[in-house]
């Protein structure tokens, strides 16, 4: 259905990624730098970067580019303003709410100018909404991330703490009973279960020339099958017998 649709599987991948790539992935990449963001930040970058990206790929009409720049441009800037706006608010509430107001208007007159399509009617009523949501949801964020408290830090240092420390592979992992699985013998079982489907084939009325090269090729994978088997299970057993030594030994 998909491969015979206007768009096409790779297009509606494309659609797909620049839709919630960046507002997902954005939070989650700098949330592992910035140790100073609130808790409530990444969430409110992603609902927020959502809603900026279903309206540039669905009401102004963006192209790839364009959308996944603005989705990006917005995601970014609420999930580095949180703790300032988290500030001010302390400060001054109504200081908050009038930054957060002029943020939104300066955003959404800035697509709606930059929007490819005609903007009005019903369209129009949807941007007004949205812009109004977007605002609301901003503020009742930052009132989250004013209400911090010392626990919820010290759960974010405690993150980071452990996100610095080296992991004792030997002792934190294999010293609790996990048992170290090599990839190998699964990929060479999986292989040769395709190679035997194909050597299957063979017996399908196809022409001679092309039953000698299916036959080869369904060989060839039962070899290949066979001898990632064999070598990934020679090189699990000699690992356990030495981790098996080394956990005997501490």
């Amino acid at each position: 259905m998909y491969a015979e649709s206007e768009l096409g599987i790779f297009n509606l991948m494309v659609v797909y990624v620049s839709l919630f790539a960046m507002p997902i992935g954005i939070p989650m990449a700098f949330g592992l730098v910035f140790k100073s963001l609130p808790r409530w930040s990444a969430v409110s970058a992603i609902i927020l970067g959502l809603l900026t990206s279903a309206l540039a790929k669905f009401l102004f009409g963006w192209t790839v580019g364009p959308h996944i720049y603005a989705t990006s441009a917005v995601t970014f800037l609420v999930l580095i303003a949180s703790p300032f706006l988290s500030k001010i608010y302390k400060r001054n509430p109504f200081y908050a709410s009038a930054i957060i107001s002029i943020w939104t208007l300066i955003q959404f007159v800035l697509f709606y100018r930059a929007s490819s399509k005609i903007i009005s009617g019903v369209n129009f009523l949807i941007l007004i909404v949205t812009a109004l949501f977007f605002g609301v949801a901003l503020f009742f964020f930052t009132i989250l991330f004013s209400k911090e408290s010392a626990n919820d830090k010290m759960i974010v240092q405690e993150f980071f703490r452990k996100l610095a420390k080296p992991i004792d592979v030997v002792r934190e992992v294999y010293g609790e009973g996990r048992k170290p699985i090599s990839t190998f013998p699964v990929v060479g079982i999986i292989t040769m279960i395709i190679g035997f489907f194909i050597l299957l084939l063979t017996l399908t009325p196809i022409p001679s020339y092309d039953k000698f090269i299916t036959f080869g090729m369904g060989i060839l994978l039962l070899l290949f099958g066979f001898l990632m088997y064999y070598v990934g299970s020679q090189s699990e057993r000699k690992f356990n017998k030495e981790l098996k030594d080394q956990l005997n030994n501490d």
